[in-house]
């Protein structure tokens, strides 16, 4: 019973809906859920938050994209995040190519067995301390290689004091100590006034476009853009079915669908790529393409020019 207003009344009765029907759209509401785990429900990975700054001293905050399914990462200059229409520079970079630049110049150094010897003031220690460190870094060197997120965001975060950013260079002042200690090595180092910082400078070429920038490596030991992995994955995927539907391995594009688990039409759209001109693979495979040409801008070139003259014009333009 149900006491409403000085009253009781029956607390059942016969359902509006049958069961069968309220279990059928049950069903149906529980298969069109939106599935809240997906990896687009979860902010990616920051390995150098609160490290950044622009030339001016302001700090590069996280920011982050969706657009078609992906997501897209970025650093930017504080004062674009709160006056987006300001018109005092600024920046707006991947956070990918920032990250890759800082990681390599770190992995770099990890190699570099004399450097840190020197770095670490151990130049006069013996073998078996120097092989010490060598393994130690080798370790650290494994890990960022592996993209153990954790374990390069502690050792960044620890050793990176900050990143200043200017128009033709990266400065990476990192802190001796923490350097020491990831390598096991604090013991070798001695306390003296203006020994606590190791300046690292990198040399960057600049390439905007609208309100975001690409870095790209510049200078003697860094003469090479890092080279965009899907990009070049697309070039192998077209050359491998060229391949197949050359040595008979397989028959039709629809085969190639079928052993490849991949729709028809991405393959048509990915197949003709596969008559690049050497310069174009090659500058792909190098990093040194135009940044406008993406993924997409490839996939739906169209109709695709056969004239390696063509193909040239077509990337000139892009330029």
């Amino acid at each position: 019973m149900v006491p409403h207003k000085g009253n009781l009344w029956p607390g059942q009765h016969e359902a509006i809906i049958e069961q069968k029907v309220w279990d059928d759209v049950q069903q149906m509401l529980s298969g069109n859920a939106v599935d809240r785990s997906s990896s687009m429900n979860h902010k990616a990975p920051f390995l150098l938050t609160g490290k950044v700054y622009d030339e001016t001293g302001d700090m590069l905050y996280q920011s982050q994209a969706d657009k078609n399914g992906r997501r897209y990462r970025y650093y930017v200059s504080r004062r674009l995040m709160h006056e987006p229409h300001c018109n005092n520079g600024g920046w707006r970079l991947p956070a990918k190519t920032l990250e890759s630049i800082v990681v390599s110049t770190m992995k770099e150094l990890l190699s570099d067995t004399r450097r840190l010897t020197d770095m670490l003031q151990m130049d006069q220690r013996g073998v078996n301390e120097i092989q010490e460190l060598v393994a130690q870094a080798n370790a650290i060197h494994f890990s960022v290689d592996a993209e153990e997120h954790e374990t390069v965001l502690k050792f960044l975060q620890e050793v990176i004091r900050r990143i200043d950013l200017s128009q033709d260079s990266l400065t990476l002042p990192l802190n001796r100590k923490a350097m020491a200690g990831a390598l096991n090595a604090g013991k070798y180092l001695t306390d003296r006034p203006g020994n606590d910082e190791i300046n690292i400078m990198v040399p960057v070429k600049l390439r905007r476009r609208g309100v975001e920038t690409k870095l790209l490596i510049a200078g003697t030991n860094h003469n090479q853009a890092l080279p965009d992995k899907q990009l070049c994955q697309l070039v192998a995927n077209a050359r491998y079915w060229y391949d197949q539907l050359a040595s008979g391995t397989a028959k039709s594009i629809r085969e190639i669908s079928r052993l490849d688990n991949v729709v028809e039409s991405e393959v048509t759209r990915i197949l003709p790529l596969a008559f690049l001109s050497p310069e174009i693979v090659e500058s792909i495979l190098d990093g040194k393409q135009p940044d406008s040409m993406s993924l997409e801008w490839l996939k739906r070139l169209s109709p695709f020019p056969g004239d390696w003259k063509v193909q040239a014009n077509l990337i000139e333009n892009l330029r």
